[in-house]
């Protein structure tokens, strides 16, 4: 079905099971809280044009039931040799998401694009990244509308060769904000980028 099929989007929920499509380019879940079954379905996907994923799990208050190592495992066991942009959007667990990323990132050699917009990403995770070897490998970093505050997204902008987005950056994570899973939208502010 769709054999010519190069973007497919969901929005909600949904399952798969042995995913398999010789063409599938960028594949996006978007979701306030992510089902479990919507990534573990893709642990034993074969996607080999594959060159952007992206997930938004969302938090636990909003029904959030996808774990990290549910992400961790899709990018151990999925046949995705082309993958080069993955987005982890919207999510309250970025801190452990990137801790486990920096351990296992052999399985994704070609990442060059990492985007952890929108998500609970504070100063803490983002020098996890920064201390490690994928930094060196990363030509983009978007992380706009995370919670980390602009002497951190100094250090990254020094660290990474290429691009990094720091749109609206937060700050410092207001108190109970990680527990109930609600992240504000301020006004607008200027647009940081920067290059080494």
């Amino acid at each position: 079905h769709f054999p010519n099929l190069r973007t497919f989007a969901m929005r909600g929920t949904g399952s798969f099971v042995h995913l398999k499509h010789a063409c599938l380019d960028r594949l996006v879940f978007e979701s306030y809280g992510l089902a479990d079954d919507v990534v573990t379905g893709l642990q034993d996907a074969d996607l080999p044009s594959l060159t952007h994923l992206e997930v938004w799990p969302g938090a636990e208050t909003f029904g959030r039931t996808c774990q990290v190592e549910d992400i961790i495992a899709v990018l151990q066991t999925a046949k995705l040799p082309n993958l080069c942009s993955l987005a982890i959007r919207n999510a309250d667990f970025a801190d452990l998401f990137v801790a486990r990323l920096v351990e296992v990132i052999e399985s994704v050699p070609g990442l060059r694009r990492l985007d952890l917009s929108d998500s609970i990403l504070t100063d803490r995770g983002l020098d996890v990244l920064l201390g490690a070897p994928l930094a060196e490998q990363l030509e983009q970093l978007i992380l706009d509308r995370c919670y980390i505050t602009p002497e951190a997204g100094e250090r990254a902008v020094s660290v990474i060769s290429g691009q990094v987005s720091l749109r609206q950056i937060q700050g410092i994570v207001p108190v109970g904000l990680r527990e109930i899973g609600v992240v504000p939208r301020p006004a607008p502010k200027e647009i940081v980028e920067g290059r080494r």
